[in-house]
């Protein structure tokens, strides 16, 4: 017998392999799966899955023709959410459908996912499984009120209110105005949750989107067309005035982590709409920040998503080390293009960009774990004293409950609970607005767990394999800061890299003073040379040390640059 359930592809062909998901009547049934080969030309029927691998985890052995089979945790947590009681589904997952082990195969299978994403008859985008706020989220996004009413409803019973009782509230303009905010937040921030899972980061989902005839959206069970998020949005932005307070200005900007959404139904409304023509390097640089496992996917993650002239010239190659990948694409970006555009994208910031991005947590459940909800605050001088959301000090942590809520300092080894806030008899402190409350405490961090679920931790380290990869990318970012001066580092984006000159998805780009002329290579025997031909305008007479500012910001003005001196911002 086969000890593999694989039998091999004739990739020149468009043969791919469909997952033939068995039905069961239980969630927890064992998984039985069945692989078919199938000619992407006869136009088969099926779904395809656009997922987050995340880590390995304990992994889940399913049955896949007859062999034992170990998938991810998400992967196996989809599956039991897809599959149908009574009869079978078929589905594309390409960590089941792909010969991950072989190099060959995933090297002609990857050229086809264009045709695999733009023939699916669905594209389902998992998000993972719910939290008890997500379902809220999810059910907001379907616009169904009651079944949000009554969900927020179960939430207060497990976890007791965000709030004070209404009749503690009506004393006070602010304390009604501010309780009325925080029921809003509870419900539109897990919306933002959604918005923010993990989904949102890896490189692969562009082009599974962008490619999509019907895009639908699953968190567990609850399920979303990809049109109905922007309805949401577009309902709430109607409604959500424009106000100033305590301090903090109410924006666009501020409703909804939706940047990522945007671009992505951006694309998509352009691929349908101009049969396919997108400019590879104005989609390579948007998303950018993106992540993937392997390097090489910054450029081979893409190419289902732009003309077939440009993919055609670039073989995903997976034996190439990184270096050589990204090397060869700008020379072949020149060769197929004619044009120059290719060197603008190796504009880095070379400044000190210390960290990511502050983490958010927009579930006001998780927001609740690091706030006395019930503790003393004030609105502002002269202003009497009342019960509200007052932040932690570091380290303490608030235990949620229907009944009476705990709060243990995680900073005492013995963790013990308390039915005593540290902030109890202590004097009134300032109230804060509460998107402030969004902000993470010193020492605290979001994560999610292999499901796609979100949760504020205390204290947490690194873990054995997050330590291993952090290892494996500064490697591999040591050995990209070698790259020739005209190749662009795709694996190590910076918040700062300053935009491209020339905007590529322009016609007539401006900054373009070559205008219509063919930039021509010359063969050289060195592959790190890039060699071309040209006019001499003039000459330069003497080199002057390149200027690499060591501020945490680049200089954002000409003001800023005329006060700066040596290359060095001033204090």
């Amino acid at each position: 017998m086969n000890s593999s359930p694989y039998q091999p592809l004739r990739s020149s062909d468009d043969q791919i392999r469909l997952l033939i998901l068995h039905p069961a009547l239980k969630h927890d049934a064992p998984i039985q799966c069945l692989l078919e080969p199938a000619i992407l030309s006869s136009n088969p029927a099926y779904e395809a899955l656009s997922y987050t691998w995340g880590d390995p985890g304990n992994g889940c052995n399913i049955s896949l023709s007859n062999h034992d089979f170990l998938v991810g945790d998400n992967a196996a947590a989809a599956l039991r959410r897809l599959r149908w009681k009574r009869k079978k589904r078929v589905l594309w997952i390409d960590a089941i459908c792909i010969n991950q082990a072989d190099v060959d195969e995933k090297n002609t299978q990857v050229p086809l996912m264009q045709k695999i994403y733009g023939q699916a008859q669905n594209v389902l985008v998992w998000l993972g499984e719910p939290t008890d706020g997500s379902i809220l989220g999810m059910r907001l996004i379907q616009n169904r009120m009651a079944s949000v009413g009554w969900h927020q409803w179960k939430i207060d019973q497990t976890y007791g209110k965000p709030t004070l009782p209404f009749f503690k509230s009506v004393k006070s303009s602010i304390a009604r105005m501010n309780r009325s905010r925080l029921i809003e937040e509870q419900i539109n921030g897990e919306v933002r949750e959604l918005l923010d899972r993990p989904w949102w980061r890896r490189t692969w989902i562009i082009q599974e989107v962008v490619l999509a005839k019907n895009i639908q959206i699953l968190c567990g069970d609850e399920v979303v067309t990809w049109d109905t998020v922007a309805s949401l949005l577009k309902r709430l932005r109607m409604t959500q005035a424009e106000v100033q307070v305590f301090g903090v200005k109410l924006s666009d900007r501020n409703i909804f982590p939706d940047r990522m959404y945007n671009l992505i139904s951006g694309y998509h409304q352009q691929w349908h709409s101009t049969a396919g023509r997108l400019e590879l390097l104005d989609v390579l640089y948007q998303f950018r920040i993106l992540e993937c496992t392997v390097a090489h996917d910054r450029i081979y993650g893409f190419l289902g998503i732009v003309h077939p002239d440009v993919a055609a010239k670039i073989s995903p190659d997976y034996y190439l080390d990184v270096p050589q990948v990204y090397r060869d694409f700008a020379r072949t970006m020149i060769q197929v293009t004619n044009n120059l555009h290719v060197l603008n994208c190796t504009r880095h910031w070379s400044g000190v960009d210390n960290g990511t991005q502050q983490q958010k947590a927009y579930s006001v459940l998780e927001q609740s774990r690091y706030y006395d909800i019930h503790a003393l605050i004030f609105d502002g001088p002269d202003k009497t004293p009342r019960r509200g959301w007052a932040r932690l000090p570091d380290g303490w942590e608030r235990i949620p409950s229907k009944e009476k809520s705990l709060f243990r300092d995680n900073g005492d080894r013995t963790k013990q609970s308390s039915e005593w806030s540290p902030l109890e008899g202590q004097q009134a402190v300032r109230a804060e607005h509460y998107i402030k409350q969004r902000e993470l405490s010193p020492g605290r961090s979001k994560i999610w767990d292999n499901l796609g679920r979100a949760k504020v931790v205390y204290g947490v380290g690194e873990t054995t394999r997050e330590h291993q990869l952090r290892n494996e990318k500064e490697l591999l970012r040591q050995k990209l800061s070698r790259l020739p001066s005209w190749v662009a580092n795709w694996e190590c984006p910076s918040r700062w890299d300053p935009k491209p000159l020339v905007n590529f998805s322009l016609s007539q780009p401006r900054y373009f003073a070559s205008g219509n002329t063919t930039a021509e290579l010359n063969d050289h025997s060195n592959p790190r040379v890039l060699s071309l031909k040209g006019h001499i305008v003039d000459e330069v007479r003497q080199l002057g040390p390149a200027w690499h500012p060591e501020t945490e910001r680049p200089l954002s003005s000409g003001k800023a640059l005329m006060l700066s001196s040596n290359g060095r911002l001033l204090a």
